[in-house]
This record gives structure tokens, sequence and C-alpha cells, in this order.
């Protein structure tokens, strides 16, 4: 009997995690039973919208229940993202969420409904992107350098066009 007392913590937490393993298999196979609520912060059409659809369509093969996409538009994105930090944590309410949500917004407004370093996990990057400057062929300038001695010349008008309070307007 005496050498069985050093095996015996091993078979116990063999015993534990084969016993861990079991229930955990039985909880995510319970999930999802229900449809799925993917949150996008911006309407239908533009490309945080046509990235949620497309992993709609692949979670909902995955998970063998629908996903569903509900466009929460307003704030830049903070009243789908309150909507999400406020839902039960139960995996059924996710967001696709952009980089202004967390890098912008808290220094855009003074006081947000949820504090979204805190209130939400990152559980995929879905996207990367890079910022681009283009101008109208027309313009007699092919490279940065000469854009920027023609737009410091008295005779042109400077505008530009990103939308507002994201990433591209920052630049």
């Amino acid at each position: 009997m005496e050498s069985l007392r050093p095996a015996m913590p091993r078979v116990l937490n063999g015993f534990l995690a084969v016993t861990v393993a079991l229930f955990a298999s039985v909880a995510a196979a319970q999930y999802p039973s229900k449809p799925v609520r993917l949150l996008v912060p911006i309407p239908p059409g533009g490309g945080p919208d046509l990235v949620g659809r497309l992993i709609a369509a692949r979670l909902s093969e995955t998970l063998g229940e629908p996903v569903v996409v509900e466009n929460r538009v307003g704030a830049n994105g903070v009243v789908a993202g309150e909507a999400v930090a406020r839902a039960a944590p139960d995996g059924y309410t996710l967001l696709v969420g952009m980089d202004s949500l967390v890098a912008i917004n808290p220094h855009l407004y003074e006081r947000m409904p949820f504090d979204p370093v805190s209130d939400l996990v990152p559980v995929a990057s879905l996207v990367s992107n890079g910022f681009f400057l283009v101008v109208n062929p027309q313009l007699p300038v092919h490279n940065l350098a000469e854009f920027i001695e023609y737009a410091r010349s008295e005779r042109t008008r400077r505008s530009s066009t990103p939308r507002a309070a994201t990433a591209a307007s920052t630049t």
C-alpha cells in the first residue's frame, strides 16, 4: 500500500482532468442552443457590415445555429458597444468592433456609458487594413512630396473626406 501513495496525486489529477474535460465537452455541446446576435456599429453596406455578414455566415455553418447580424448604429460604435457590454455574459451577443471604439471614443466623449477596455474582451482580429492617399488622376502629382508641394501652393483648395472620429480622420 505504501508504494501507491506517490501515484495517488497523479491518479486524482488525471481523474479530475478527465472529469473537467467531460463536463466542458457537455457544456460546449449545448452552446449555442439559440440564435447568436452579431452587432455591427454601422449601417448596412459599409466595411464592418460586410465583415460582420461574412463572419456570421461562416459562424452559422460552424455552430449549427443562425448568427444574425443586427446593425446598431450611433455615436461611433458606442450604441452597439454598450449593448454588448450590458448583455448577459453567455456568448449570444457579439460585436464587430472598430478601432475607434477603443482608441478614439474614450478621448472623444467626456463620459461613455461603458469602458471599452474593461467591459469588452477581444477574441479575434478580423481585418487588417491600411490607409492610403489618393488624388484625381488629372492632378499634376505622382508622389507624396509632389502632393505636399502642390498642397502648399496658393492655387489649391484643400479638403479631405475621412469619416469623422475614425482612425482615418486622425491621420
